[in-house]
């Protein structure tokens, strides 16, 4: 504290209980005297005592209380993980009933109150029964000879589920209207609430699923997808939604990988025996383009004119873009798309379209 004077006062902020010394020294001696100032501590933040699972591993299907105390001064208690309702609020002791997806789901408990917040895990481990689907990859389709493994699609884009999915049923193509469900089996795309949309099928056999994402997915949104055959759901896998996220039908010449557009005039293939000229209009087939996409095109960097891009009409998932070749082009080798979506995502794509436009 320092020098004071003989008669006045010092404010003092002590953090803890402190002993203060007064010591007052003259000609004569000295004396001194002890004062005491007890510090008492602020309210402690809420406390949990307890956060268990009563099953800490359970068969798909299945599901387990998760229960809890929680000691102090409350204001609120949230829980997040798998299947908790977003903004839900719990008491101090509670409990909720759970039912994760196959592997370990963590669940976060947390105690908010007036000076300070508590917080507590647990997890609970789901495994797997005989006869259960499996998913090794999620694909891209029309992308040539080799097949993209994505985790981002567009809502409404078509993809290709691969691994051990629908048993040993026999391979089922649906045409218009798409189903779906086909042989007891479907795709399930479930948001972090719990709210599951399924997808239109296209083809279903026992290691290849060709899937339509539903488009009424929202962008910008984590789902974890799942194949279910006769009640028993894979392991999901997780999908991010963006605005745009497109694939060309593209085909194979001498080993490479080309665009694959048609002639507007009259439906046939482009290629370096029927090839399109200047000036002419060319479909492009893709999927994945997105709702309100505007989309510009370079065929050598020629800026060409786009006359329609969106759904081809006919089968759900599939686009088209209308676009005419620039009169002055007379060998065309590159094509570089540029779809930008209205929520401003936007995916340049560079095509190689030698020797399918001269």
């Amino acid at each position: 504290v320092g020098f004071v004077p003989a008669s006045g006062s010092k404010v003092v902020y002590p953090s803890e209980t402190t002993a203060f010394f007064l010591s007052a020294i003259g000609p004569g001696g000295a004396t001194s005297a002890t004062v005491t100032v007890t510090v008492m501590p602020l309210s402690a933040p809420p406390a949990i005592t307890s956060f268990v699972a009563a099953k800490s591993t359970i068969v798909l299907g299945d599901s387990t209380p998760l229960s809890w105390v929680v000691i102090g001064k409350v204001n609120s208690v949230t829980l997040t993980g798998y299947g908790i309702p977003a903004g839900k609020f719990f008491q101090a002791s509670d409990s909720y009933v759970v039912s994760p997806t196959l592997g370990s789901t963590m669940y976060t408990l947390t105690a908010f109150g007036p000076n300070g917040s508590a917080h507590a895990s647990t997890t609970v481990t789901t495994t797997s029964v005989a006869g259960m689907p499996t998913i090794n990859a999620v694909t891209t389709i029309f992308s040539g000879v080799t097949a993209v493994v994505t985790s981002t699609v567009a809502p409404g884009q078509i993809v290709t589920l691969w691994g051990n999915l629908c048993n040993d049923q026999p391979a089922s193509t649906q045409w218009i209207p798409l189903q779906t469900t086909v042989a007891n089996c479907s795709v399930q795309f479930t948001d972090a609430q719990g709210i599951a949309t399924v997808g239109n099928l296209y083809y279903v056999s026992a290691e290849q699923i060709n899937v339509q994402v539903p488009d009424s997915l929202t962008t910008g949104v984590t789902y974890k997808m799942a194949v279910t055959i006769n009640g028993l759901s894979s392991a999901p896998i997780t999908l991010t939604t963006v605005g745009t996220n497109p694939n060309y039908v593209q085909q194979v010449v001498d080993l490479a990988t080309f665009l694959k557009p048609v002639h507007n005039s009259d439906g046939t293939i482009v290629t370096s025996a029927n090839p399109a000229v200047g000036g002419e209009t060319i479909l492009v087939f893709l999927t994945g383009l997105g709702k309100g996409t505007q989309v510009a095109i370079n065929i050598n960097g020629t800026p060409a004119l786009v006359y329609y891009a969106g759904p081809q009409g006919d089968y759900p998932g599939l686009d088209q873009i209308n676009v005419q070749v620039p009169p002055n082009i007379q060998y065309a080798t590159e094509f570089s798309i540029t779809a930008t979506a209205v929520d401003g995502t936007q995916k340049t794509d560079i095509l190689s379209v030698e020797p399918v436009l001269q």
